[in-house]
């Protein structure tokens, strides 16, 4: 396995791994509106596919994040994309704004499971961005 560490900034950290056919690539922002930004990116995700809806109805339901529970506050896989994006910031605590792309010669549901793993094992230890001033 080869890895490579893209980006050491602690607030924008990258990490590459490539072994037995399979491609890593992991993003992890520390930011004080990880959630906002989580959010944003799904919405803008469905507005690519689904609106306005061609008159079959979805453009391409491969690009329609699905939510992925345990992970963080929210998670979400894009199929088409094989991107898992997460994050465990909520309304008012910084976090971090997650993404994982795994690609390779693997079914989906292993480039699902191995993404899943290691978004829980990155949250776990990524910085978080700061706390978000609290509404009065």
């Amino acid at each position: 396995m080869a890895t490579q560490i893209a980006d050491t900034d602690p607030e924008y950290l990258e990490c590459i791994l490539d072994g037995r056919g399979v491609h890593v690539d992991v993003v992890a922002q520390a930011i004080a509106q990880a959630l906002g930004d989580y959010d944003t990116t799904l919405i803008h995700q469905v507005q690519t596919y689904v609106y306005p809806p061609p008159a079959n109805g979805v453009r391409d339901r491969t690009q329609l994040p699905h939510p992925i529970p345990g992970i963080g506050t929210k998670a979400a896989w894009i199929p088409g994309q094989n991107r898992l994006l997460a994050t465990n910031g909520t309304r008012l605590r910084g976090g971090n704004f997650l993404s994982v792309t795994v690609t390779g010669h693997s079914p989906a549901s292993a480039r699902l499971a191995l993404a899943r793993a290691i978004a829980v094992a990155t949250l776990a230890v990524a910085p978080r961005g700061p706390n978000l001033p609290s509404e009065h």
